[in-house]
């Protein structure tokens, strides 16, 4: 598949084959949109919620979300203990990802790239 005339990318494109994307910064909503065309990426966005009001992610494969959670009223963790929550559910992201466009890969007879 390919971008819309203008460089604007279409859901669903690819990448040329041996061309590869790696990511800097990406908020993690914008991660689900094009998971499709990049190869990997690297994000703080995680840290964010952790330190400024004790919440935590978890992911929802389901329906290819994050769910934010708050401790219950009264109730507060350590911000290295909701980091490292927040990172576990960063790499269920990933994973989860990953095990989608390779299925979609697979479906198209496209030959996966990197991991």
């Amino acid at each position: 598949r390919h971008s819309r005339p203008g460089g604007a990318i279409s859901p669903g494109s690819r990448l040329p084959e041996g061309e590869s994307i790696h990511v800097f910064g990406p908020a993690l909503n914008v991660v689900k949109k094009v998971y499709t065309l990049i190869d990997s990426f690297d994000t703080s966005a995680w840290v964010y919620w952790a330190k400024t009001d004790g919440a935590f992610f978890a992911w929802d494969p389901l329906h290819k979300r994050f769910i934010q959670a708050q401790p219950r009223e009264g109730k507060r963790y350590d911000t290295l203990s909701l980091m490292a929550m927040n990172a576990r559910a960063v790499l269920d992201m990933a994973r989860d990802l990953a095990a989608e466009k390779e299925k979609e890969e697979k479906k198209e007879g496209v030959r996966p790239g990197p991991a």
